[in-house]
């Protein structure tokens, strides 16, 4: 068994046929920014594009506008494409179907950030939200445009 060296990030990395690839991904992942890491991963994720792939969402649910607007930058910088674009383009129209058709709202919307929640709104919103899902309406725009620009503490604070 042969085993062949790479030069990554100034340092030999052994590369075996059953685990070099492993490796090597690591050592990759390892050496990017954490906006450049998720750029990299959300390509994977949209080639690899399934239902039980959850990376997309993950990355556009859980990280801030602000790191989500400089994983967009990454990804453009690296794939020469737009981030909303790929993803519109490898999802279909309908939740129930392809549940990551919210990521397209998702990977779009500036969402507010701070700890402050209009009360009333949320309620009302939470209410909203409920009748779209208890009547099936997983399509309904009010209840995507509620997911996609509304911060988890925000969404949180009415459950």
């Amino acid at each position: 068994m042969s085993t062949r060296y790479l030069l990554s990030s100034s340092d030999y990395v052994a590369k075996e046929p059953q685990t070099g690839e492993c490796i090597e991904r690591v050592v990759l992942l390892w050496t990017l920014t954490p906006a450049e890491r998720d750029a990299y991963l959300a390509n994977e994720a949209i080639k690899l594009l399934t239902a039980n792939n959850w990376v997309l969402l993950e990355i556009a649910r859980t990280r801030s506008s602000l790191i989500l607007f400089a994983v967009k930058q990454a990804y453009h910088a690296r794939y020469k494409k737009s981030l909303e674009e790929d993803v519109a383009y490898h999802t279909s129209g309908d939740i129930l179907q392809d549940p990551l058709q919210l990521l397209v709202p998702l990977v779009c919307s500036f969402r507010y950030e701070g700890d402050e929640v209009n009360m009333t709104l949320a309620k009302k919103e939470a209410k909203i939200m409920c009748e779209a899902i208890s009547d099936k309406k997983h399509n309904d725009e009010e209840l995507i445009r509620i997911l996609s620009i509304r911060s988890n503490h925000y969404n949180n604070s009415h459950w």
